[in-house]
C-alpha cells in the first residue's frame, strides 16, 4: 500500500547539493555576467590611465673598519662583528630629513611634475587632445568646481611649501633595505622617468658620502681647535715655569741644586749624557736628511729611507700605490692606454701619492722639531755644565727652591709633550679623512617599468569581479525571501510535494491554460498537471468518490485558481466527476476562467438559500467540467454568509462526484479557509515561486496546525522551466531540456 510518506523527497546526496549551487548560479548568469564584465571595463579603462613607475637600485657598502683613529692601539681594538645598530644608525642618516632637502633643492625636484602635490602619483596627466580624456577632464572640472565653490583662491605656494611638498612626496618614492646580515644597503628610487629615477639614486648617493666626510671633517677640526687651545695655555706655562727657573739660577748664581760631591758626579753624567745627545742629534740630522731627500726627490726608491720612516699611515698609502702601480701595469698590459679604467686608477695613484707627499712632509716637520729640541737639550747641557762647575757652593743654600721650580718644569714639559702629540694626530687624521662607505652597485636605467603590470590587474580585476558576482548571486540566492525549488517548500511546510506548475507564457494563458489539457494533452503543462494530478490521487485514495480537495495558499496571486482549473479538467479528461467550486467571494476567477454565466446563480446564493444545488452548476462547454462559480451579487452580504449549509452540501455532491475541488481565498487575507479546511479531506497548499515569502508560509503553516489541519501535499507554482537554477536533479523538470523532444508541439 502506497502512503503519503513514499512521496516524502530524500535529502540531495553531495552530487546534487553541487549541481544545486551550480543551477543557482545559471539562472543569475546575466548578473555575473554583468558585473563581470562592468568591472573588467572599468578595471582595464584604470589600467590605461596609470603612470608608467620605474624602479632604480642602488646599493652601498658600510665600512665600519675604516681606519680614522688617532693611534695604533685603537686600530688593534677592531673587530669583525656584525654591528645591526650601525646598519640602523646610517638608514636613519639616509631618510634624514636634512639629506633628502639637499637633494630636492640641488636637483631642483620642486619644480618637476612627480614631485608636486596636485599631481596623481599613479595616474597619468589627462590630454585635452584625447578624445578619451575629455570627458574625465570636464567631470574632474565639474567636481572641483562644486569642491572649491564658496571658497576662497588658494594663496600662492611659497618656495619652502613646495619643497616641503616635494619632500613628503620623495618619502614615498624611495625606500632603504637591509637584509639584516651584511653592511650593504639598497636603495630603491621609483619615478616615472627612469632617467630622473637614476639621477635621483646617485644624487641620494653622492649627498650621503660627502655628508660623512663633512661630518668627519667638523668632528676632527672641532677637537683640533680644542687641543690647540689648551695647547697654547700649556705652552705659556711651560714657559713662566722655565722663566722663573731660569730668574732663579741667575739670582743664585747656581747652575744646579744637588751637593758639590753630587755635582761633581752630575758633571760627569751629564758629559756622558752630553755624548749621547750630540750621538743623537747626528742619528736625527741623518734621518732628517733622508727624509728630505724622499720629500725633494719622490722617485727616489722608499727602501733608501725605510729605517728612518716609522708612520703606519705612510706604510698603507705606499702599500696602497704599490697596489696601483701594479694595477697600472696589468691595466695598461691587457686594454692598452685607452682604457677608462686606467684613467681611474691614475688619478687614484695620483691622489695617493700626494698623500705620501703630505705625509713625509708631517715627518720632516716632525723631525725637524725633535732635532731642534735636543740641540737645545744639548745647548742647555753644556750651559749647565758650566754652570755646575762654577756655582757648586751656592747650590747647598739654594737647593730645595732649585728641586721645585724643576719638577714644575718637567711636570709641565710631560703634560705639554702630551698634548703636543695629539695635536699632530689630530691634523695627520684631518688629512686622511673618508666616508665610511662606498657604491659598490651603480644605478642602471630600467628599460621597461615595473609598473603597471597591465595582464596581471587585468586578470586580477576579472578573478576579483568574478569572485565577487559568484558570491553575490549565491547571497542572492541564500537570502532570497521565496522558494526556489519544491524542496525548500517540502522543508517548510512539512509535507510531502506533489509537483510543480510550469509559469505559462501570456500568449498560451490568454486562451485558457486549462484549454491545454483538452487541446494539447501531450505538451509539458498538461503533462506536469497530469503528474500532480496522479499524486494527489495516491495522497487522497482513503475514498474512491467524493474527496473533497481544498487548495489554498498565503497570499493572493499565487496561481491557486489556474491550479484548481488546471487540476479539475485533467481529472474530468482522464473520466473522473470532477466539480470546481470558486469559494472566494471577495475575488472570484473560476467563473471568469470557465465563461461562467453571470446571470446563473453562484455560491453566494447558495449559502443565501436563494438557490439550488443543480441551480448554481454549470458546465464548460469546451472541457464538460462542472464547477459552482461565486456571483459578485453576494458580495453585499458576505458578512452575513454562514457556512451551517456547507457540511449538507458536501454530503449531497459527495455521491454525484469523483473529486470536489474548492479554490479557497488566501489564507492570511480572509479566515473562511479555516472554516473551508476542516471540512475537506485534503489540503493542498500552493507556494508561488520566488514571490511568496517565507516568513508568510511558516505563518500560515502555523495558523494551520493550530485549528488542527494538516497538510496533504504542496506544490510550486509558476516555475519559469527555462531557468535551469529553479529546480534540483530531484525535480522531473530539471530535466525538461533532454526530454524537450519527447513532447508534441499540439
Amino acid at each position: 500500500m502506497t502512503t503519503i510518506e513514499d512521496f516524502t523527497p530524500a535529502q540531495p546526496s553531495g552530487s546534487d547539493g553541487i549541481a544545486n549551487i551550480l543551477n543557482m548560479l545559471l539562472r543569475r548568469r546575466y548578473l555575473i555576467i554583468g558585473i563581470v564584465v562592468v568591472c573588467t571595463a572599468l578595471t582595464t579603462l584604470v589600467t590605461s590611465y596609470l603612470k608608467p613607475l620605474y624602479r632604480v637600485e642602488l646599493n652601498l657598502l658600510i665600512d665600519p673598519h675604516n681606519a680614522q683613529v688617532n693611534d695604533v692601539q685603537t686600530l688593534a681594538t677592531q673587530t669583525g662583528f656584525f654591528d645591526a645598530n650601525l646598519i640602523r644608525n646610517q638608514i636613519a642618516v639616509l631618510w634624514s630629513e636634512d639629506l633628502i632637502r639637499e637633494v630636492v633643492t640641488t636637483l631642483d625636484l620642486q619644480d618637476t611634475p612627480d614631485f608636486r602635490p596636485t599631481v596623481s602619483r599613479y595616474f597619468r596627466a589627462l590630454s585635452p587632445d584625447n578624445p578619451m580624456d575629455r570627458p574625465l577632464i570636464w567631470l574632474r572640472s565639474f567636481v572641483s568646481n562644486i569642491v572649491s565653490s564658496g571658497h576662497k583662491d588658494a594663496a600662492p605656494e611659497s618656495p619652502d611649501a613646495k619643497i616641503n611638498a616635494a619632500i613628503t612626496r620623495y618619502l614615498g618614492q624611495i625606500s632603504i633595505l637591509n637584509d639584516g646580515h651584511s653592511y650593504v644597503l639598497t636603495l630603491h628610487v621609483n619615478a616615472s622617468d627612469p632617467a630622473l629615477a637614476v639621477k635621483i639614486a646617485n644624487a641620494h648617493a653622492r649627498a650621503y658620502l660627502e655628508h660623512q666626510i663633512a661630518s668627519k671633517e667638523r668632528s676632527v677640526k672641532d677637537a683640533n681647535a680644542s687641543v690647540s687651545s689648551e695647547l697654547d695655555a700649556l705652552a705659556a706655562k711651560l714657559k713662566a715655569s722655565e722663566e722663573a727657573l731660569r730668574a732663579f739660577r741667575e739670582s743664585a748664581a747656581i747652575s744646579s741644586s744637588d751637593s758639590p760631591t753630587a755635582v761633581s758626579q752630575q758633571i760627569g753624567e751629564m758629559t756622558s749624557q752630553l755624548t749621547g745627545l750630540r750621538s743623537q742629534v747626528s742619528d736625527k740630522e741623518v734621518r732628517l736628511h733622508a727624509l728630505q731627500t724622499l720629500l725633494d726627490e719622490p722617485g727616489v726608491s722608499s727602501g733608501n729611507a725605510g729605517s728612518f720612516v716609522i708612520s703606519p699611515a705612510y706604510d698603507r698609502l705606499r702599500a696602497k700605490e704599490q697596489d696601483l702601480l701594479q694595477q697600472q701595469a696589468e691595466v695598461h698590459a691587457t686594454y692598452g692606454d685607452a682604457y677608462p679604467k686606467l684613467t681611474q686608477i691614475r688619478l687614484e695613484l695620483v691622489d695617493t701619492q700626494a698623500q705620501l707627499r703630505a705625509e713625509i712632509g708631517r715627518m720632516v716637520k716632525a723631525a725637524t722639531v725633535e732635532l731642534s729640541a735636543i740641540r737645545s737639550q744639548e745647548d742647555q747641557l753644556v750651559g749647565a755644565i758650566r754652570t755646575a762647575r762654577s756655582g757648586v757652593e751656592h747650590q747647598e743654600s739654594a737647593a730645595p727652591n732649585l728641586h721645585f721650580l724643576e719638577a714644575e718644569v718637567d711636570a709641565n714639559k710631560t703634560v705639554y709633550t702630551a698634548f703636543l702629540t695629539r695635536v699632530r694626530q689630530l691634523t695627520a687624521q684631518e688629512a686622511l679623512q673618508q666616508p665610511d662607505g662606498r657604491i659598490i652597485g651603480e644605478a642602471i636605467m630600467p628599460t621597461h617599468p615595473y609598473f603597471p603590470n597591465a595582464p596581471l590587474i587585468i586578470a586580477g580585476g576579472f578573478v576579483g569581479s568574478l569572485v565577487a558576482a559568484l558570491g553575490l548571486a549565491l547571497l542572492m540566492g541564500f537570502a532570497s525571501r521565496g522558494f526556489d525549488t519544491l524542496a525548500q517548500v517540502e522543508k517548510a511546510c512539512d509535507a510531502p510535494g506533489l509537483g510543480i506548475i510550469p509559469l505559462v507564457r501570456k500568449p498560451i494563458r490568454r486562451a485558457g491554460m486549462h484549454g491545454q489539457i483538452a487541446a494539447m494533452p501531450r505538451s509539458h503543462y498538461a503533462e506536469r498537471v497530469r503528474m500532480i494530478r496522479n499524486s494527489l490521487a495516491l495522497a487522497v485514495n482513503g475514498r474512491r468518490h467524493g474527496q473533497v480537495i481544498l487548495l489554498t495558499s498565503s497570499l493572493p496571486e499565487e496561481g491557486k485558481t489556474s491550479c484548481a482549473v488546471s487540476l479539475s479538467a485533467s481529472l474530468v479528461s482522464a473520466g473522473r466527476k470532477t466539480l470546481l467550486i470558486d469559494a472566494d467571494l471577495r475575488k472570484p476567477g473560476v467563473g471568469r476562467i470557465l465563461g461562467a454565466d453571470p446571470q446563473q446563480p453562484g455560491l453566494g446564493d447558495l449559502l443565501e438559500a436563494k438557490a439550488t444545488i443543480d441551480e448554481v452548476i454549470q458546465v464548460d462547454a469546451r472541457t464538460g467540467l462542472h464547477f459552482i462559480a461565486a456571483d459578485r451579487a453576494s458580495l453585499t452580504a458576505q458578512d452575513h454568509i454562514d457556512f451551517d449549509l456547507i457540511p449538507d452540501f458536501f454530503d449531497a455532491v459527495r455521491d454525484r462526484y469523483d473529486y470536489i475541488f474548492i479554490d479557497s481565498p488566501p489564507l492570511i487575507a480572509v479566515s473562511d479557509t479555516l472554516w473551508l479546511a476542516r471540512l475537506a479531506d485534503a489540503v493542498i497548499f500552493l507556494v508561488r515561486w520566488q514571490r511568496t515569502p517565507r516568513a508568510a508560509v511558516r505563518a500560515t503553516i502555523q495558523k494551520l496546525r493550530d485549528t488542527g489541519t494538516a497538510v496533504t501535499g504542496v506544490l510550486l507554482t509558476c516555475v519559469d522551466i527555462n531557468k535551469a537554477g529553479s529546480l534540483t536533479p530531484n525535480d522531473f523538470d530539471y530535466y525538461l531540456k533532454d526530454i524537450s523532444k519527447y513532447y508534441a508541439s499540439s
